[in-house]
């Protein structure tokens, strides 16, 4: 038999209360280093074409500087070691998104159950 008196309605909403106020506050401090890892994914790739861009405009430098180059050979090195900037930086774009995306569907994967639980302990008895 079902009781349904006003302190047990009252407990009832407190505990959805704390039940929500608890999967927001973890929900909080799962989602705080996402943005960061964001962030560094967007960003990683720009500066190691801005690497790269350094290093290219430094090999014409060799090139305008020079007065008899004959060829690419003396600036081939200069090109090649700008481009590993931009190696780099996909180097730490690539699993930094992935890491991302990751632990998005995690942290998506807790609030459903979050939701779920709390559905599932507030459901009243038949």
């Amino acid at each position: 038999m079902k009781r349904n008196t006003i302190f047990q309605r009252a407990g009832e909403a407190g505990l959805s209360a704390a039940g929500e106020r608890a999967a927001s506050t973890v929900h909080f401090e799962l989602n705080r280093g996402l943005t960061s890892l964001a962030t560094i994914a967007s960003l990683a790739p720009f500066v190691g074409l801005f690497g790269t861009v350094l290093g290219i405009m430094n090999s014409f430098r060799v090139i305008g500087a020079s007065t008899h180059v004959t060829g690419f050979g003396p600036v081939a090195h200069g090109i090649a070691e700008s481009l590993g900037t931009t190696a780099l930086g996909l180097l730490v774009a690539i699993p930094a998104v992935w890491f991302y995306h990751y632990l998005r569907g995690q942290l998506e994967a807790f609030d459903s159950e979050m939701e779920s639980w709390n559905s599932l302990v507030l459901r009243e008895d038949s």
